[in-house]
């Protein structure tokens, strides 16, 4: 399943409606790039697997389509700096593996 499939079941919206598609793409992309914002290393396909990345980015697009995105950091504090963290390690290793 797509991402866009994935988001629009957890926010219940039938996935052959797709007169919002437009709309949750936009969310989607601005939440992978707020996310990259901690974690510059993310893939699109960090977002495509169950990672800490994904479960995030439906969070955030939760928030965002319901017009609470601010709300996103402050809710999901713990989150994110775990997130953070990885970004941090793996940045640690690819510097000591060089």
């Amino acid at each position: 399943m797509s991402v866009l499939a994935d988001i629009k079941t957890m926010l219940d919206i039938n996935i052959e409606d797709t007169s919002n598609d437009e709309k949750i793409n936009i969310i989607i992309e601005d939440g992978k790039q707020h996310l990259r914002s901690f974690h510059p290393l993310l893939t699109d396909d960090d977002f495509e697997k169950p990672t800490r990345a994904r479960y995030l980015l439906s969070s955030y697009c939760r928030y965002a389509y319901s017009n609470a995105s601010e709300m996103f950091d402050i809710n999901y504090k713990a989150e994110i700096l775990a997130l953070r963290q990885e970004y941090e390690v793996q940045e640690y290793e690819n510097k000591n593996s060089d």
